[in-house]
């Protein structure tokens, strides 16, 4: 889709579709009230009948039956008038190209939605709508339309912005940033979208090179040979079990008269298994989108030239493919990473954390300002805060403002506070355990003191894929990096993050003192509840139309289970 710029007056603009904002309570807004006049029927009954109130996200396509030189007038919802932003405008050109489905050429004055910041605007809104039309059909046969209609329907083709009387001067650099970071946020996509046997750890290097060529940084790729013979004990034995080698790919993008450095590291794992602790069916259909860190940082490689960017960026992109073989690493092995730690493997699945070791060992090496990484590193992040929330840790808290500042204009991230890079991780959910830090993989444990050496400010960003948690827990889950509110990393995890961690391993001990005997005819559940002093036990046993209930409260004191304090209450209910 093109997205441009124009002078006039949308409303006299030709096109298949006309859309113009509405605050909320109906209130119309620019270019609203003009198409509204020209079309002479009472618009507020309409709108009542169809349930639209100007809310942030609503839209309603009304046929102008030729009383406007638009096919189709769209009415887009912004909220409240004093609370439009750039993100309620980017959401808003988002529902314009979803309605657009079927018409060639669009027409808006969305941008004037937001009078103090034209160029903030029209940037806002070029990324919504060219996000908003992403597909991707690579894989897909191009369907022909057939005389009876079938096929899908036409995409948007275009897209023009009219930014109303303080015209189009100054705004082409706000559309061409707009434009710039969709075609970045889309090649991540892409990347992430591409199935496994068609990107594995060598095709992610080539596609580096391809992709990069002519953007001002240079892609320089260790094979696995080279991997071996410098130590990258990680990296090498994630990969070792797959028939196509890791890859170590580094990104180089250095400005002349650089203010300052930053590094930037990628989980590139283009498919997980799990390895030897091979992960559930369900779980692996996802997996190969656990190379979406990689996809995220080269994206990012790509347009530092295009932004001006005058800090100098490393991107290191560990790549590998983690499958279970004869060769591959298994449960016990100890591997020797890049910084000489030894890692004993416990888990094979916990395959994302030394990959990523090696590589920010790698990029602390250079003493860079910043060392930001990116990974799809636990399912327990998805348990903490769900589908819709990056996890970030940090241990500088004014880079962790900017980090959250700048993804307000992509994804939801939930903050944590500042924690130590030695702090002990806490379990994520029941039945995982903390073994390690944040310098020694979960799942893994260290078999050597830590070396000394540079501790340059680090910020993570951990996002899971769809699917149940699996496998070991993130790193950084701390009581010292909980929110301000003390009750864990999100109301859907209170429960489980305020138990300490006796309670929790009381928890899953407390099920063997709960009757759960059952007949072939009987289905039996088993409730818990936990807090910082006690747990609470309910067992519901069901056979026929009778209910049998126990109850039962366990305390926690100095980390043994003491025998319950209330004596279980048995009913049997009809």
């Amino acid at each position: 889709m093109k997205v441009t710029l124009a002078k006039a007056d949308a409303v006299t603009a030709k096109a298949d579709l006309l859309a113009v904002p509405v605050f909320a309570g109906a209130e119309l807004g620019p270019g609203a009230e003009e198409a509204v006049a020209a079309l002479g029927v009472p618009m507020a009954p309409l709108l009542e009948a169809r349930g639209f109130t100007g809310k942030a996200g609503e839209a309603a396509a009304i046929p102008t039956l030729g009383r406007l030189p638009a096919t189709v007038l769209v009415l887009v919802g912004v909220g409240e008038r004093a609370k439009v932003d750039a993100e309620v405008l980017r959401r808003a050109a988002a529902a314009v190209v979803r309605q657009g489905r079927g018409a060639r050429k669009a027409v808006t004055t969305l941008p004037q939605a937001l009078p103090a910041d034209p160029a903030a605007a029209v940037q806002a809104v070029t990324e919504g709508a060219l996000l908003a039309a992403y597909r991707f059909d690579k894989y897909k046969r191009a369907r022909q339309a057939k005389g009876n209609g079938s096929g899908p329907p036409a995409e948007l083709a275009s897209l023009v912005l009219y930014p109303g009387a303080s015209g189009t001067r100054g705004l082409a650099g706000a559309l061409a940033a707009g434009q710039v970071r969709a075609a970045a946020t889309n090649l991540a996509r892409d990347l992430s979208n591409e199935p496994a046997n068609a990107l594995h750890p060598a095709d992610l290097a080539t596609a580096a090179r391809k992709l990069l060529a002519g953007k001002g940084v240079t892609v320089k790729v260790k094979d696995e040979k080279a991997l071996a013979a410098e130590g990258f004990g990680g990296i090498v034995g994630v990969g070792q079990g797959a028939e196509h080698p890791p890859r170590l790919i580094e990104l180089r993008y250095a400005p002349k008269g650089a203010s300052g450095e930053v590094v930037l590291v990628g989980k590139g794992i283009t498919f997980d298994s799990g390895g030897l602790s091979l992960k559930p069916p369900d779980s692996m259909k996802t997996m190969k989108t656990d190379m979406s860190g990689a996809a995220a940082v080269l994206a990012a490689m790509s347009v530092l030239a295009d932004l001006d960017v005058t800090v100098a960026v490393t991107g290191y992109l560990a790549s590998a493919e983690n499958m279970p073989s004869g060769r591959a690493t298994r449960p016990g092995d100890v591997l020797t990473m890049k910084n000489g730690k030894t890692v004993e493997v416990l888990n094979t699945d916990a395959e994302g954390r030394l990959v990523m070791a090696d590589a920010l060992a790698l990029g602390a090496a250079a003493k860079p300002d910043a060392i930001i990484d990116v990974a799809t590193l636990t399912g327990a992040c998805v348990v903490a805060l769900g589908n819709r929330y990056t996890g970030l840790m940090a241990n500088d808290e004014a880079l962790a403002a900017e980090l959250l500042e700048a993804a307000r204009a992509s994804r939801a991230t939930w903050p944590t506070s500042r924690t130590s890079a030695t702090a002990t991780a806490a379990p994520c959910s029941p039945g995982c355990s903390s073994r390690s830090s944040s310098t020694t993989a979960p799942g893994s444990t260290s078999t050597s003191p830590a070396l000394p050496g540079p501790s340059p400010t680090t910020a993570t960003s951990a996002r899971a894929p769809p699917g149940p948690p699996s496998g070991p827990c993130s790193p950084g889950w701390s009581a010292a990096a909980r929110p301000a509110d003390g009750h864990g990393l999100g109301p859907s995890a209170r429960t489980r993050l305020t138990a300490t961690r006796a309670a929790r391993s009381s928890l899953i001990q407390s099920a063997s003192c709960v009757p759960t005997r059952r007949t072939h005819q009987a289905r039996a559940s088993l409730r818990l509840r936990a807090t910082p002093a006690s747990i609470r036990v309910s067992s519901t046993r069901r056979s026929g139309s009778r209910r049998r209930v126990i109850t039962g409260t366990l305390r926690v004191v100095n980390s043994r289970r003491s025998p319950p304090q209330s004596t279980p209450q048995d009913t049997l209910r009809r």
